[in-house]
């Protein structure tokens, strides 16, 4: 295993799917939480994943990533959007309570897919609304 902040572009070339889910407790909302965001040394691999995608010359098809309810609202997760667009995909994000896919606990979770096509394009201005359990952010500002 090597540290995600010493990888190159090389490195990361040519693969077709990225699954992803970075540290956590920069965003998590539990009590006594500092929620530092990317002042969290444990963003450092996600803000390196930043600064190297945009250099890829095969980036992956799909990126797939998961975190707690907190990142919807981070710098963090603004960042990484940005880039993203920035570099060709098109981005659906959803808030779902596991608990509704047959988890025996309610634990809201954030997940975003992205796709280098225009699959999510009317997605792609989603936002950071409150979201519902299943719903995707956008369709929660418009109270779906």
């Amino acid at each position: 295993t090597r540290n995600i902040e010493t990888l190159e572009p090389e490195d990361l070339e040519g693969f077709d799917l990225w699954a992803m889910s970075p540290p956590c407790q920069p965003f998590t909302m539990t009590r006594g939480a500092r929620q530092r965001d990317l002042g969290d040394n444990r963003c450092k691999a996600l803000d390196h994943l930043c600064s190297l995608l945009p250099r890829l010359e095969k980036p992956p098809q799909w990126i797939a990533f998961e975190n707690v309810k907190g990142f919807r609202g981070s710098l963090a997760r603004d960042r990484w959007r940005a880039v993203l667009h920035e570099t060709g995909y098109t981005c659906r994000e959803l808030l779902l309570d596991l608990a509704r896919v047959g988890t025996p606990n309610h634990r809201m979770r954030y997940y975003l897919l992205a796709e280098r096509s225009g699959r999510f394009a009317n997605d792609n201005d989603s936002g950071g609304g409150a979201g519902e359990a299943g719903e995707t952010l956008q369709g929660a500002q418009a109270g779906v």
